[in-house]
């Protein structure tokens, strides 16, 4: 039976924890913390059940795959910033382009997205913004349109492997639970990589056209001048240091290819980069973003409270009644909605529920059940590539923002950033349903 008091207060939990979130004026983590105990109080006083509810319940609702691959990524990541090697990366890719401006453009964006596969959208705005307005700079180009490529491609970057965003690893991790699907770094490499690459492909010709064309060119002497100051060897404090962790870093995501387990992978990796470096792993705790985990445990719980006290379902049994009985049309309508709320709203929340809805769907229908592939697809390409909505639905947006306001960019404000973001969202989104499609004729 179930209790509209629980329904109601838990479900306003959840949305005033989403819009904190989003706003970033008020601490999130105090808020969701708050929210989590507050909203297991309520399951505690108001389940109609024989079940105990104690402390072993609630921790149990927490997914804790999710939360130790973060923390391991964190520490590997935090390590390999440390030791310059993407820095080392942005310089080098800088040097390759020897100042010509349109390959500066293409190879940039093209490295940028490729580096948000791997570390967090926001880290590559903090390493490849700064470089890119320098050099434009001194090549005498405006930096803007450079600076949109690389906003809008990292998004893109982000959707590519289960690692790349905090929303990637929630959604592999959670899926994984279920023995018979293996949403790993071989399934986004079948279902998801070819989608990326063709997406990035046609972004990059379609800025080209819009933006760097009328663009003026760098002239010669200033491109002689790149080619003098950008050396990689100007980052590198240790290169024996650089060598060796670059090495352990190619190792650890080498075998994300050859195990389910990543959450091991990611773990063991971090001990073993901690071992090689000697230092103390209190030093590298320092470093991790414990809110983020804490954050996610406490989405977890009052998650879980909403699928005890029948909100997931209520919501599931609404959209069977008004959706068709075809996959094709709730992977649509699940890419397009779960896009357009991760533009306003925040992207950790938003594939946190949209998650718990797939379960119930996955429950229900058995369609869904024997290849739910198409579903899991809708989810990543939503919630991924929505937050180009608004400035605010992506972390390096708003980082690439501030840091375009401080250098005093001109030509890129947050008005012309939700001008370019809304289109290629939109774009993007178009893509989305229309690979969507494709798939389901070709291979579902």
């Amino acid at each position: 039976m179930v209790n509209l008091f629980s329904i109601i207060s838990v479900t306003i939990i959840f949305i005033i924890i989403m819009i904190v979130f989003s706003s970033e004026k008020i601490d999130y983590l105090v808020i969701a913390l708050l929210g989590a105990i507050i909203a297991a109080l309520i399951l505690i006083n108001t389940k109609d059940s024989p079940v105990n509810l104690d402390l072993n319940t609630f921790i149990g609702m927490i997914e804790w795959r999710p939360l130790i691959f973060i923390l391991g990524m964190q520490i590997i990541i935090s390590i390999a910033e440390q030791k310059k090697i993407f820095h080392y990366i942005a310089v080098k890719s800088i040097q390759v382009t020897k100042g010509n401006d349109r390959m500066l453009f293409y190879v940039i964006i093209i490295i940028s997205t490729l580096s948000a596969a791997v570390v967090a959208d926001v880290t590559v705005s903090i390493i490849f913004a700064p470089l890119l307005i320098r050099t434009c700079k001194i090549l005498e180009i405006e930096s803007a349109p450079y600076l949109f490529g690389m906003t809008i491609c990292i998004n893109i970057g982000s959707l590519i492997t289960p690692f790349s965003s905090s929303e990637n690893i929630m959604i592999a991790g959670h899926f994984n639970a279920y023995p018979e699907y293996n949403v790993d770094v071989k399934w986004f490499a079948l279902n998801i990589m070819l989608f990326g690459f063709i997406l990035l492909f046609v972004t990059l010709i379609t800025l080209d056209y819009l933006m760097l064309k009328k663009n003026e060119r760098a002239n010669r002497v200033r491109v002689e001048l790149v080619r003098e100051i950008l050396l990689p060897s100007m980052v590198l404090d240790n290169k024996k240091a650089f060598n060796k962790n670059l090495i352990l870093l190619v190792v650890i995501f080498t075998a994300f290819f050859f195990t389910t387990e990543a959450y091991l992978v990611a773990l063991i990796g971090a001990i073993v980069m901690v071992l090689a470096n000697k230092e103390k792993m209190e030093h590298y705790f320092r470093h991790i973003e414990w809110n983020v985990i804490f954050f996610f445990a406490s989405l977890y719980i009052i998650i879980g409270v909403m699928v005890e006290n029948g909100t997931i379902q209520i919501i599931n049994d609404f959209l069977n009644t008004i959706l068709p009985d075809n996959v094709l049309v709730i992977s649509i309508i699940f890419l397009v909605f779960s896009s357009i709320i991760s533009g306003f709203l925040a992207n950790s929340p938003t594939a946190l529920i949209f998650m718990a809805i797939a379960d119930a769907m996955i429950a229900a229908n058995p369609i869904i059940a024997a290849n739910p592939n198409i579903l899991i697809m809708a989810l990543l390409i939503g919630i991924n590539l929505g937050g180009n909505f608004l400035p605010q639905g992506a972390a390096c947006d708003v980082m690439t923002l501030t840091i375009a306001t401080k250098n005093k960019v001109k030509g890129f404000t947050f008005k012309t950033l939700t001008k370019w973001g809304a289109l290629f969202a939109l774009i993007h989104m178009i893509f989305g349903i229309f690979y969507l499609i494709v798939y389901y004729f070709l291979v579902f």
